[in-house]
């Protein structure tokens, strides 16, 4: 058994020329090498030969040995290299200072490539992304999740433009608030207060849109987003979000009307802003509520105010058009739910506004 204190016996088993004891050499050497790293870097170039060799069997083990060498010398680039060449072999290690110090490098190398292509229009110019690489940031994600990281996975999925991520993201973050707001039996007393997982979505919204502290036109990371690449993100979005007297689409539904609000105005939609005060009115004036004062209703001034101090004047005149020449139809204008006469929603939604804007 080699001292702890020196790698040289499994040095010199490691260039017998027999697969077997290099194989038995590298088990035991990736044992001690955060101890003994000195005295396998001047043997690096004989690990390097080895982990490059198709025919060595053990030769993910080789480059997760060099990697971790590499690591140790502070040479980054060539640990996160041969970090991939290991493959599974590093995928199955556990957490610790050398394995998050190449998934930060990875990540920091990935985001150059994504955002190198998403900027560049012209295909021949565009990078090729490791599929190695793309791995070890999957696998970032995949321990996020597990642990309940999921501001981190979305700062990540953000930066990198992954879409895909962000939804995965923000599905299992509401998922797990609404087991937390299970567990703890916490139920909203009205349909206003804002369901499980509406404070997550909304810091997701306030990223995109650039409210976030310090935020400017980026996130607080300094991150900017592709105007086609937002406005994809916001559309799907806004498909988490429940709408007034309608029942959940999934079981991610949030009911958060200010956000979603905010969330239609950033995509520009009077249209949907319009149906979202119509139906908020709507439901403010069904039988049994307390009409104009509701708390549907008062939500509709507040977010026609809202909207008023945005200041954006071409969205406002399309806001009010909207709300009074037709443009938004409720299939429950006609009646409400028990059959007796509605009030009239979009006149009502034009009252709200006028008073806002005067």
């Amino acid at each position: 058994m080699a001292s702890s204190l020196s790698a040289a016996p499994l040095l010199a088993l490691l260039h017998e020329d027999v697969a077997t004891l290099q194989a038995h050499a590298l088990q035991r050497l990736l044992e001690v090498i955060d101890v003994c790293w000195a005295d396998v870097a001047d043997d690096i170039a004989f690990l390097d030969a080895l982990a490059e060799d198709d025919k060595f069997a053990s030769r993910p083990q080789a480059a997760l040995a060099a990697s971790k060498v590499y690591y140790h010398l502070e040479a980054y680039p060539d640990a996160v290299r041969m970090a991939l060449q290991a493959g599974a072999a590093f995928d199955n290690l556990t957490r610790s200072e050398y394995v998050d110090t190449i998934i930060a490098h990875c990540i920091d190398e990935y985001t150059a490539l994504r955002k190198h292509n998403a900027s560049v229009s012209d295909e021949s110019a565009r990078k090729p992304v490791d599929a190695r690489l793309e791995a070890i940031v999957n696998l970032m994600f995949t321990r996020c999740f597990e642990e309940g990281t999921y501001v981190h996975a979305l700062g990540v999925a953000l930066e990198t433009h992954r879409r895909d991520m962000v939804m995965r993201t923000i599905e299992a973050a509401v998922e797990a608030a609404a087991v937390r707001s299970a567990s703890s039996m916490e139920e909203s007393r009205t349909t206003l207060v804002a369901s499980p997982g509406a404070e997550f979505l909304a810091y997701t919204v306030d990223l995109l849109t650039g409210n976030a502290v310090s935020a400017g036109s980026a996130s607080p990371a300094g991150i900017h987003y592709p105007p086609a690449w937002r406005k994809e993100v916001l559309r799907k979005i806004e498909t988490f979000y429940a709408r007034p007297g309608a029942a959940p689409v999934s079981q991610h539904s949030v009911v958060d009307y200010a956000t979603l609000a905010r969330v239609l105005q950033a995509l520009d939609d009077a249209p949907a802003t319009a149906k979202l005060l119509l139906q908020l009115l709507r439901a403010g004036c069904v039988a049994g509520k307390a009409g104009a004062n509701s708390a549907e209703v008062l939500m509709a001034y507040q977010l026609a105010l809202d909207a008023v101090e945005n200041d954006n004047q071409p969205f406002l005149m399309q806001l009010y058009i909207s709300l009074g020449a037709g443009d938004v139809t409720l299939a429950s204008d006609a009646s409400s739910d028990d059959g007796e006469a509605a009030a009239p929603a979009s006149s009502s939604a034009n009252m709200a506004f006028e008073t806002c804007l005067g």
